[in-house]
């Protein structure tokens, strides 16, 4: 049994859910972010292929600590990230936690990448040190400067 091809609002609602879910910042986001770019990957400026580019985001939120703090009839949740604090209260404490997590979620996102660049971070670990080495490498090279074991820095 064939299945109906979806139209492109229900494509783009699908992907506005997915984005809220994930993320915490839907297509309308996406779509001000992606014009802020000039229509192309932040690092490396190509456009999109067939498929939307990726969001990127910080890994480390997720290890943010997270404290809740037990107040007559209420939770408070609180937690630090790259100097910023987040807090939430509710009535239990899963929803003091949920709320902080999604704050937390939405401040991680970064920019948006096509896949090559996004994969490229997330192979050297999300670390701008490890991205500069690299880039002395590769500049070494094209100077003509064979590889000769590590840096003493």
């Amino acid at each position: 049994m064939a299945t109906k091809p979806k139209t492109q609002a229900q494509l783009d609602r699908a992907t506005d859910l997915r984005l809220i879910k994930e993320y915490g910042k839907g297509l309308a986001w996406y779509n001000e972010q992606f014009e802020l770019q000039g229509g192309g990957c932040a690092v490396c400026g190509d456009p999109p292929g067939t498929r939307r580019l990726h969001v990127d985001h910080d890994h480390r939120w997720t290890k943010v600590k997270i404290r809740p703090k037990n107040y007559p009839d209420c939770w408070q949740a609180e937690a630090d990230y790259c100097g910023q604090q987040f807090y939430s209260t509710a009535r239990t404490k899963s929803e003091a936690l949920t709320e902080v997590k999604e704050k937390l979620k939405a401040a991680s996102v970064r920019a948006l990448l096509c896949h090559r660049c996004n994969r490229s971070l997330i192979l050297l670990r999300d670390s701008p040190e490890l991205l500069r080495k690299a880039a002395d490498y590769l500049e070494n090279f094209q100077k003509g400067r064979p590889f000769s074991g590590r840096s003493q820095t």
